[in-house]
């Protein structure tokens, strides 16, 4: 018998969208209950800094606002190194996310928010910030951030920045919710854009 018409040699079936869905928010929010081990370990109290009312939802869609309309800027920018910063755009997320159940897309950003900022700023962020200062758990929780997101060299840099954005929020605020919020906001609306949008040539 032939290899081809062996079906004990039969190609592995490409996952499918709900397949996809389940495992990008597992894997995010895995990061989450990594994050709350780590914090129950090192005796972090983000209970203390879980704050969620009428004004927290107000100031999430108000923070929102310049990160959105800063990248949607950059998405249409025709400088070379943004268009290096966008090439993930048609390799990554498009591929990815593009072919996820209908309506789908909030609850990805909602486990990407949640996961991801129990990690970074809820564990990696205020960790560092008690054991060696505000400053140094800033920057690094910004680093390891973008390096987090290591798609390309200015997309390591873009997430940089938006890590320090969110540090800034945490630190002033003192408010996980905020951040998560933040954080998902910006990926549903930013993601809805992309894959909504025609490929640019």
């Amino acid at each position: 018998m032939s290899e081809h018409n062996d079906p004990a040699h039969k190609p592995p079936a490409e996952a499918g969208p709900y397949q996809r869905l389940t495992s990008i928010v597992a894997f995010e929010l895995g990061l989450g209950a990594i994050a709350l081990l780590i914090a129950t370990w090192l005796s972090l109290d983000l209970g203390a800094r879980w704050k969620i009312d009428l004004a927290t939802l107000n100031w999430a869609v108000i923070a929102t606002l310049p990160l959105v309309g800063l990248m949607l800027t950059l998405t249409q920018s025709d400088w070379r190194w943004v268009r290096i910063l966008n090439e993930p755009i048609e390799t990554y997320v498009r591929p990815m996310f593009g072919q996820l159940p209908r309506g789908s897309l909030i609850l990805v950003a909602l486990a990407a928010g949640t996961g991801e900022e129990l990690l970074f700023r809820g564990v990696i962020q205020e960790g560092l910030t008690q054991w060696q200062g505000a400053t140094l758990g800033l920057l690094l929780s910004s680093v390891l951030f973008g390096l987090a997101h290591a798609l390309n060299r200015y997309y390591v840099l873009a997430t940089f920045f938006v890590g320090l954005y969110l540090g800034l929020l945490y630190q002033f605020s003192q408010n996980i919710v905020l951040v998560i919020l933040v954080h998902a906001l910006y990926d549903w609306i930013v993601l809805r854009f992309l894959l909504f949008s025609r490929p640019r040539k």
